[in-house]
């Protein structure tokens, strides 16, 4: 139970924010980094091939939730994806602080926490997914 729960969680949060990029990368950009910027049409574009690679990504961790095997696998990445929204959020806090918007500072905090959140419920849920049995060598 707890292992569904956790890709449930995963599938929730890569279409939450893979809908916001494909559908309205402005909205998303300015409440998030709670400022306005103009959206060209080359960020847009990149936003939607990342919209469309998160919502593909949802996909899975939700297409896993009935298949016992493929639980663990699944939350496997999730604790990669995670981890490198993490660094990626971490460099930005600590190499590019000097350089980087208060706006964008705030953004990879929110982005450290709400990753470390689906970091930690991957990790359970991956430590409670059932184990695939051992299949015989012959």
């Amino acid at each position: 139970m707890i292992s569904e729960l956790a890709l449930f969680w995963n599938g929730a949060i890569c279409s939450t924010y893979g809908y916001l990029f494909l559908a309205n990368p402005s909205f998303l950009i300015d409440n998030y980094y709670s400022m306005s910027i103009e959206v060209t049409p080359v960020l847009q574009s990149i936003c939607r091939y990342y919209g469309a690679t998160l919502l593909t990504l949802a996909f899975l961790f939700l297409h896993y939730i009935p298949f016992k095997e493929k639980q663990g696998p699944g939350l496997r990445l999730g604790m990669m994806l995670s981890m490198a929204y993490m660094c990626v959020a971490g460099y930005r806090v600590v190499m590019e602080k000097d350089t980087a918007t208060a706006g964008a500072l705030a953004a990879a905090n929110k982005t450290m926490i709400l990753q470390g959140v689906t970091l930690a419920v991957s990790f359970f849920g991956f430590k409670a997914a059932p184990k695939p049995d051992k299949k015989k060598k012959k």
